[in-house]
């Protein structure tokens, strides 16, 4: 299974540039873990519509938002990138409407 977040740094072209594409011709082994690790993460949920997870085709490309955290040590974040903004904490008191915290218009708790 894939626990680490860091696992998508490789496919970032730049710290400072948070989008990861990768193909089967440039990582194909990256694809193959990542695709094993969602299905093992699904597999209640296949298992109960009756779906094969042998039946899911491999994909053929990966696109993957990898950020880093700056601090003062490492202004443009340290090399090791996450694929999520981390420790960001949503309170409507604070933030107003979850569609106003995200920008995203009308979005709800279901939706989110």
């Amino acid at each position: 299974s894939v626990s680490n977040e860091t696992l998508f740094r490789s496919v970032s072209r730049a710290p400072v540039d948070p989008l990861g594409v990768a193909t089967r011709a440039t990582a194909g082994a990256t694809l193959d873990l990542v695709h094993e690790a969602l299905l093992e993460a699904i597999s209640p949920l296949l298992t109960a519509r009756g779906v094969k997870a042998a039946s899911l085709p491999k994909p053929s490309l990966l696109a993957v938002g990898v950020w880093t955290r700056p601090d003062a040590k490492e202004p443009l974040g340290p090399p090791v990138g996450y694929t999520a903004p981390t420790k960001v904490y949503y309170a409507p008191e604070v933030s107003g409407s979850l569609g106003a915290a995200c920008g995203v218009s009308g979005l709800s708790e279901g939706e989110y």
